[in-house]
C-alpha cells in the first residue's frame, strides 16, 4: 500500500544532476520503460531532455488494456515513442496451452510431455526464459538498432528482485553507459515525486502489485498476492482464464512436492509412489 512521505529534495537534485551529466556527454539516449512506477518516475526526472530521449516499451502480446491506454498517452506526450513488438510467442500460449511459471516441474515441460504417455495436453515454462524471450531479448535488440549509447533504467537498490545491473557500467553490446538515477530511492519516494508531479499513479499499486506486465502471466507470484482480485475487479474474464491456469500449475507442483516429502521421509508413499519400474 502506498503511504504518505515526502520525498527528500536532495534526492531529485542529485538525480536530476546526474542525468544532465550523461546527457552532456551521450549523445542517444533511450529509457527502457515499462510504464511502472519507477520507469514513471525517470520519465519526468528526464522532461528537459524529452527532445532527445527515445522512450522504449516492450508488447509482449498480452497487455493490459490499461497499460495500452497508457502507452497511447505517453506516445503523444514524448517526441521520440517506439514500441517494441515482442516475438509474438505468447499469442500461442493459450492455443498450446503453454504457461510460465516460478517452479517448473520436469514433468510438465514439453520434453517431460512427450516423454510420458497420457500426460496432460498443458506445458509449463520458466518464468525468466519466458521474461527474456518476449520482454528483455526484443528490448536489448532495439536498443542495439537504435544505436543507443545511454540506457536509462527504473531499478532501485531497496528492489529484492533486479537485474545485475550497476549504476554507471558501460556494456558496448547493450547500449552503453547504464543509468540508474533513482538507485537510491525508496518505494515511497517514487510515490511522492509522482504526486508532487500531478502524475497519475497506476491503480494496481493500491492493490499492492508491481508493475502490470502480461495480463495473463502466471508467474513473478512474489508480487502477484493480489493479482486475482485485480483482475476480478476491472477484467473478470481474464480472472477466470488466469485463475484456471494457476490452477492446472499447482497441480503439477503439489504433485512434485509430494514426491519430496516422499523423498525426505516425511510422507509415507502410496502405492508405488517415488519407485522405479
Amino acid at each position: 500500500m502506498m503511504e504518505m512521505h515526502n520525498i527528500d529534495s536532495t534526492l531529485v537534485e542529485t538525480a536530476k544532476n546526474e542525468i544532465a551529466q550523461a546527457m552532456a556527454t551521450h549523445q542517444k539516449p533511450v529509457l527502457k520503460f515499462s510504464g511502472g512506477k519507477d520507469s514513471l518516475t525517470c520519465l519526468y526526472l528526464l522532461r528537459p531532455w524529452w527532445d532527445r530521449l527515445t522512450v522504449l516499451w516492450t508488447n509482449a502480446g498480452d497487455p493490459y488494456p490499461e497499460t495500452v491506454e497508457q502507452m497511447e498517452r505517453i506516445c503523444k506526450l514524448v517526441p521520440n515513442f517506439v514500441e517494441v513488438a515482442g516475438p509474438g510467442y505468447l499469442r500461442g500460449h493459450a492455443k498450446e496451452q503453454t504457461f510460465p511459471a516460478d517452479m517448473v516441474p520436469w514433468t510438465a515441460t514439453p520434453i517431460g510431455r512427450a516423454c510420458i504417455p497420457g500426460s496432460p495436453s498443458f506445458k509449463v515454462h520458466s518464468t525468466l526464459e519466458c521474461c527474456a524471450a518476449n520482454v528483455w531479448v526484443p528490448m536489448q535488440n532495439a536498443v542495439r538498432e537504435l544505436g543507443a549509447d545511454l540506457v536509462i533504467r527504473g531499478e532501485r537498490e531497496t528492489e529484492a528482485h533486479r537485474p545485475p545491473i550497476t549504476n554507471g557500467m558501460v556494456d558496448p553490446q547493450n547500449g552503453g553507459t547504464q543509468l540508474m538515477p533513482i538507485r537510491g530511492w525508496s518505494k515511497n519516494d517514487v510515490f511522492a515525486y509522482l504526486r508532487t508531479e500531478g502524475v497519475e499513479i497506476p491503480r494496481q499499486y493500491t492493490y499492492g502489485m508491481g508493475s502490470l506486465d502480461c495480463l495473463h502471466c502466471t508467474a513473478h507470484l512474489v508480487e502477484a498476492g493480489s493479482k486475482l482480485r485485480y483482475l476480478r475487479d476491472f477484467h473478470p474474464e481474464a480472472a477466470d482464464e488466469y485463475e484456471r491456469r494457476l490452477r492446472l500449475i499447482q497441480s503439477e507442483q503439489e504433485r512434485h512436492v509430494r514426491l519430496m516429502r516422499i523423498a525426505l521421509g516425511e510422507l509415507e508413499p502410496v502405492g508405488e509412489e517415488g519407485m522405479g519400474d
